[in-house]
């Protein structure tokens, strides 16, 4: 898998984790936490749709996207509920991806 792929698919995860973790966040009462779930979801699936159709905007949204992700890990962390461990772990892989693409200063191609 290539790093273009790889950086659809940590997205992509990302988004379906944190939106499998709303309700938990929701039935917590938690208004933050619920707001950065949605955020991470909002910007991780625009960031894997942008990479898809190869925008030229792709790199600044993975920036963008590495920090939301990061920002909502964070959160996350901070309960013992197991749905919400397992968006920071989705949440932090993602980060990983971006960092990783940042640190050898390869272009996104397919």
């Amino acid at each position: 898998m290539n790093r273009y792929t790889r950086l659809i698919a940590a997205s992509q995860h990302c988004a379906i984790t944190c939106e499998g973790s709303l309700l938990h966040a929701v039935s917590l009462g938690d208004a933050e936490t619920t707001r950065r779930l949605r955020e991470c979801v909002d910007v991780c699936l625009l960031c894997s749709k942008a990479l898809a159709r190869q925008s030229p905007f792709s790199l600044e949204i993975g920036c963008m996207c590495a920090r939301v992700c990061d920002w909502c890990a964070e959160r996350c962390a901070l309960f013992s509920n197991s749905h919400l461990h397992v968006c920071t772990s989705a949440c932090l892989d993602c980060v990983r991806e971006w960092q990783e693409l940042a640190n050898s200063r390869e272009e996104i191609t397919l």
